[in-house]
């Protein structure tokens, strides 16, 4: 397993602790990683974004 899985598999199970605080998170990453053109991150970012959506928490997104 790669850093950037690692880092994103912590990330993805501390989310389902704490959904309605993930979306700060991922917004901010989302902003980091866009300005080093991290395109596979993101990606990752966006399935995990998308399973939050399934989780109900869409309105963090909107």
């Amino acid at each position: 397993m790669s850093a950037v899985e690692s880092a994103l598999d912590v990330l993805s199970r501390a989310a389902t602790m704490m959904q309605e605080r993930f979306h700060c998170v991922y917004i901010s990453l989302r902003y980091v990683l866009f300005n080093f053109e991290q395109n596979y991150v993101l990606k990752c970012l966006d399935m995990i974004r998308s399973q939050f959506k399934i989780l109900g928490c869409s309105s963090c997104f909107d």
